[in-house]
């Protein structure tokens, strides 16, 4: 049944808001000492026990959940004191947290109430049928148990239960929100938006720059521990990002089944695998971490072996965006499969309570380390997750250690690391190799925004289509050779697809290979390769009317630039330091990474460079010397 739309009783409820948000510091100090007292610091062990751990599965279940949310539906008394004191506890917490990320509370508070009021405005509007994606934190088990019952005709709609933090994200119609509000405002603490989230991103072995620049590359003992996910002592490191390219031969992750990874995907369609991305990012994202050394292949990360498991959470598809609700069901499943440090190359807009406070639970009592990039618009802003007080927040610096233009600056920037230009690993591959009946062997490289070709590859006789300029005629199933000039790239493949051809091979018109690139606007959607003028003759004299296999090359590499290219220098100089020194907290690693930072910008932390930029041999030396935990 629609609601009516009470509007002052909207009013009252944003009072009450605005009251919650300006909590006295006395309540403060008093929520945060009982929060400091029931505190749970993750020891990493310093024994040699191999006992397995438990690895959690992450599967959305709507059955699972309706069961037990039938289950907290029964009036529970104890229940609703431990939420009212965690609401307490959080309302201190959250308003110390806003008072620390700006440095005054009142604007902070007065910012995030206009963003939950901009929201509300908006459901008064349009249809109130439309489906609406939110946080709905409570103060009560009542306020709890009535979002579950508004919820409960909605269950084909994915949900994330928060309860740790007082926080159910759901998907409803704008009629039934604006019921919750109305009727229930004294049970309900916020109705936040679940905002879209995106990544920041604008061969012979090399170490690249950012490498040497921020003293990675296996230079810390690896004390040897197990590469298996399945064991307690070893090393995880969490990603959650586009995916991860298994297989890529500079990878330590061969398989999705290997002992030393672990992955799944949150908020996707069954068909995006996180062993099967079909975007750069996240597989960008890891070789910075974790390329292997010594294998003469590639390139090398910040810490180039085996010896660590990583937990992959791909949050992001095909279309690129992702819910917070989605990456915050992410880092609960990367922590309870023992995550020690966890990398977010994303940002979104606007401050979010229940990311806050599960941020907050991940360091301060969970003993996690969470790394953030700050954000890609030049400006003085803030992007989270960057900008929560308990993530690392990394800004971006060239190779000559200067600031990027394109790195936001803000007094919550924390570390400074690479982010322009940055080597590393992509999926895939950006080369071919084409094969001939007689078994000779030609090199070509994928055109920028080339559709890649099939696992298995791509067989058909060679058709000759001279420049291109025209329908390349009876070369249905085939692969056409086309000479490069007169026309452009695309309209020379997008001839060779009216023909009917499966493959386009453009050859240099003069000595030598070349590389180029061809619109990404969907036109072009066969593969399409540059190759020599060598080659092109070849194909195209030689073995004219020959069928020809084309294959994609194992393993691709590409320079990307953002702060996305920044956090994983950090995140890997975080793992290499307490993968050696497991006996250190993470407080102990974040102290030794920013008193050890490279000072570059005004003296002592500042709002481009935070503390300054990354120096994990540094940092190693003042956790044995400083900390003495290592």
């Amino acid at each position: 049944m629609r609601a009516v739309y009470r509007n002052k009783w909207l009013l009252l409820w944003l009072l009450s808001i605005i009251v919650h948000g300006l909590v006295a510091v006395n309540e403060e100090s008093q929520g945060g000492a009982e929060a400091g007292a029931n505190d749970v610091d993750f020891q990493l062990d310093d024994d040699n026990d191999e006992s397995p751990i438990e690895l959690h599965e992450y599967k959305y279940d709507a059955d699972a959940l309706h069961d037990q949310w039938s289950r907290d539906l029964v009036w529970d008394n104890a229940l609703d004191q431990e939420i009212r004191r965690k609401h307490d506890e959080f309302a201190a917490a959250d308003h110390a947290r806003r008072q620390l990320e700006s440095g005054q509370a009142d604007d902070a508070t007065i910012q995030q109430v206009k963003q939950q009021k901009q929201f509300i405005q908006s459901l008064y509007q349009g249809n109130p049928n439309d489906l609406v994606s939110c946080f709905i934190g409570y103060k009560t088990l009542k306020g709890r148990q009535q979002i579950i019952r508004a919820a409960f005709d909605e269950m084909t709609h994915e949900k994330h239960d928060f309860g740790e933090v007082n926080s159910i994200a759901v998907t409803l119609p704008k009629y039934k929100l604006v019921a919750l509000i109305e009727n229930y405002a004294k049970h309900i603490d916020f109705v936040e938006e679940d905002q879209q989230v995106a990544p920041n991103q604008l061969v012979n072995q090399v170490t690249p720059y950012g490498i040497k620049l921020a003293q990675g590359g296996n230079r810390l003992p690896n004390s040897n521990l197990p590469n298996n996910c399945s064991k307690k002592r070893s090393f995880k490191i969490g990603i959650i990002d586009a995916g991860f390219d298994v297989g890529h031969p500079d990878l330590s992750c061969s398989t999705p089944d290997a002992t030393n990874c672990l992955g799944s995907t949150f908020g996707l369609s069954s068909d995006e695998k996180w062993y099967n991305p079909t975007r750069d990012h996240g597989t960008h994202v890891a070789g910075t971490i974790g390329a292997l050394g010594n294998n003469n292949i590639g390139v090398v990360g910040m810490i180039p072996d085996s010896n660590v498991c990583y937990i992959i959470a791909r949050v992001f598809g095909d279309d690129g965006g992702a819910s917070f609700s989605s990456i915050l069901a992410a880092v609960k499943w990367s922590i309870a499969n023992g995550a020690n440090v966890i990398n977010m190359s994303l940002s979104g807009d606007t401050y979010d309570t229940t990311a806050a406070r599960v941020f907050a639970d991940a360091y301060d009592k969970d003993n996690r380390i969470l790394v953030a990039a700050a954000g890609n618009d030049g400006e003085s802003i803030c992007r989270y997750p960057a900008c929560y007080t308990s993530v690392l927040s990394i800004a971006a610096v060239d190779s000559s250690s200067k600031v990027a233009s394109f790195s936001n600056f803000n007094n919550l920037v924390d570390l400074a690391a690479p982010g322009v230009g940055v080597l590393s690993t992509v999926p895939g591959a950006t080369t071919a190799t084409i094969t001939t009946p007689t078994g000779d062997r030609f090199s070509s490289v994928f055109m920028a925004n080339s559709p890649r070709l099939p696992q298995s590859g791509v067989t058909g006789k060679i058709k000759s289509c001279g420049t291109g300029l025209t329908k390349c005629k009876r070369s249905t199933g085939g692969i056409c050779i086309i000479k490069r000039g007169i026309n452009t790239f695309q309209e020379k493949v997008i001839n060779c697809q009216h023909g009917g051809g499966n493959a386009a091979i453009i050859f240099n018109n003069v000595t030598g290979s070349f590389s180029g690139w061809i619109p990404d606007d969907g036109q072009v959607t066969i593969p399409v390769l540059s190759a020599d003028l060598a080659t092109g003759r070849a194909l195209q004299r030689k073995f004219a009317q020959a069928e020809v296999h084309i294959v994609s090359d194992k393993g691709g590499y590409a320079e990307l630039s953002g702060t996305s290219m920044s956090a994983p220098h950090v995140t890997g100089a975080v793992a290499a330091l307490w993968r050696s020194c497991r006996n250190c907290k993470n407080k102990d690693i974040v102290a030794c990474l920013a008193s050890t930072a490279k000072d570059l910008g005004a003296p002592g932390k500042d709002i481009y460079y935070g503390f300054g930029l990354v120096q994990t041999e540094d940092a190693y030396e003042c956790l044995k010397s400083v900390a003495h935990c290592c």
